[in-house]
């Protein structure tokens, strides 16, 4: 209700203001997955995940191009498209995207990506950075699979201008074999940006993962404080901060004791899911990106029993505690006001608006997280049972102040083109992230 009426006004602004040439603008086309720049192996299945919309008319399909050549259509929301990489040639390719309406108007976006020949070679994820300070900072990886060799090094390469960091840029090397391994790297300048990669190899090759940015904090941020905590029930190890007199884990939650597709949910047990993921594999699911850049996605039910012991949920008076302080000391954009969407989000992974309102979120990403928070745009579970919203929105659940028997719950939302911090309800069956607070 709350997303046709807010459209029924969009719509009724713009008739005003554009009068009926409005229908003939162009349905949006983004891709949203892979990233641009993104290595995928040979022999892999790579989800092709595009947001098209328009507010006018629906969308007839969606086509899908590799190279220029067309592999495929969607018809119908969430458009991903299953692309196999078997038999295609090593090196760099062009994927493609065409939104087209019901008016027959269409837009497109490209990108490019690099098909890597991995034989054998190991299986490595980048995880995110964990206890930041002005000068340091704790770089993690994950060995997925040692791809039938043993591993003979393993690390991260390293770098503060490179995007793609790479044997040529700074390399730590660390003792592991499979699973999560971490390094500290100290000497980093304050405020700045670096980029980081996991790697791993074995006699049959090198496998890199994603690359993941982090900034250091301000040398004179005193009041922020970034720690860490390791959760007994699964040995994850989460980034947290301190921020005024309140300590938040710094990353979604990842607790992942079962996983349904989005189109399954129970009126009885609670639902966990992974966007994008349409199995039911508990290790299948946290061997994929979406899981370890953006955690798990909860329905409430699930979301008011499952963070770790000494954190809990957090009530809407902790999240406007976390909100006024932010507000009354400077974090809101150009350091006064309540805007303050900045200060929380994480420089990477939000989409560009594309427009020219200052402030908004998604725009020039060097001047986020100011706040040490590092929110993601995780997107969200649709309680029709389908996954939107990865790289534009972020909702996390709130707890309720007493029970009640209502069907909706409260919710925290940022957006990519906004630059406030936003509560809704929303139904419970939806599934949203989750940030734990300390007790």
């Amino acid at each position: 209700m709350r997303i046709a009426l807010k459209r029924f006004i969009i719509c009724s602004l713009l008739l005003m203001m554009f009068g009926c040439d409005i229908f003939q603008l162009s349905p949006s086309c983004t891709i949203t997955s892979p990233k641009e720049g993104e290595e995928i192996e040979q022999n892999a299945t790579v989800t092709i995940s595009v947001d098209a919309f328009n507010l006018f008319s629906e969308i007839l399909e969606v086509k899908y191009f590799v190279d220029n050549v067309e592999i495929g259509s969607i018809g119908n929301s969430p458009f991903n498209f299953d692309w196999s990489t078997n038999n295609v040639v090593s090196g760099q390719h062009t994927i493609k995207a065409k939104a087209i309406d019901n008016n027959g108007l269409e837009s497109e976006d490209e990108i490019w990506v690099t098909i890597i020949s991995t034989a054998n070679t190991p299986q490595v994820i980048t995880l995110n950075v964990t206890e930041i300070t002005s000068n340091s900072a704790t770089l993690n990886g994950n060995i997925t699979s040692n791809g039938g060799s043993d591993i003979t090094e393993c690390g991260f390469y390293w770098s503060k201008t490179n995007q793609a960091p790479d044997a040529g840029d700074n390399v730590e090397t660390v003792n592991a074999t499979i699973g999560t391994y971490s390094k500290t790297i100290s000497g980093l300048e304050a405020d700045t940006k670096y980029f980081y990669r996991a790697f791993a190899t074995s006699s049959e090759g090198t496998c890199s993962g994603d690359t993941v940015s982090f900034q250091t904090s301000d040398s004179g941020s005193s009041d922020i404080t970034y720690g860490s905590f390791t959760d007994s029930r699964d040995g994850h190890t989460y980034k947290t901060v301190t921020i005024g007199s309140q300590t938040w884990m710094a990353e979604n939650l990842a607790y992942l004791p079962a996983v349904s597709p989005p189109k399954e949910e129970s009126s009885t047990d609670p639902d966990y899911y992974v966007y994008g993921y349409e199995g039911s594999s508990v290790s299948a699911a946290k061997a994929t990106d979406n899981y370890n850049i953006y955690g798990v996605l909860y329905d409430w039910k699930a979301a008011m029993e499952v963070c770790p012991g000494g954190w809990h949920l957090p009530a809407d008076d902790e999240w406007k505690e976390l909100e006024n302080y932010l507000t009354e000391n400077g974090f809101g954009y150009e350091g006064s006001g309540d805007d303050i969407g900045k200060a929380l989000a994480a420089k990477s992974y939000w989409v560009d608006p594309g427009d020219l309102i200052l402030g908004d979120i998604g725009r020039d990403l060097s001047g986020n997280n100011s706040s040490g928070f590092s929110a993601l745009p995780a997107g969200y579970r649709h309680y029709f049972g389908y996954f939107t919203g990865i790289g534009h929105n972020e909702h996390w659940w709130c707890a309720p102040e007493t029970e009640t028997e209502s069907s909706s719950a409260l919710f925290r939302e940022l957006g990519y083109n906004g630059s406030g911090v936003n509560s809704y309800y929303d139904d419970r069956d939806s599934g949203f992230s989750v940030r734990c607070v300390k007790d």
